[in-house]
């Protein structure tokens, strides 16, 4: 199990801030290399244990989590932390 930090996201409408993800990326640790996973994958993986992912914000590590809205419907957040910031929406682009 590899334990991935998210550093960009991509969403269909890169400047409106309530818009769904529709993917994550980052740096693999042990590589360097790029890595990019649809929003679908990173829930997979989460639910079914192959990784786990963080952001990481000034100074302290947030996990992310899986989460649901009605009992089909499952979506990506991070854990609470002292900010009003909606974490992963606040991520820079994927480039």
């Amino acid at each position: 199990m590899a334990r991935l930090q998210v550093t960009c996201i991509t969403k269909p409408y890169p400047y409106n801030p309530n818009k769904k993800i529709q993917a994550l990326g980052g740096l693999n640790p042990r590589t360097g290399e790029r890595w990019i996973y649809s929003e679908n994958d990173v829930i997979s993986f989460i639910v079914k244990g192959i990784h786990t992912f963080f952001i990481y914000r000034g100074g302290v590590t947030i996990n992310v989590q899986v989460d649901h809205k009605g009992p089909l419907k499952l979506y990506l957040k991070t854990d609470a932390d002292s900010t009003l910031i909606d974490n992963l929406l606040s991520l820079p682009p994927c480039r």
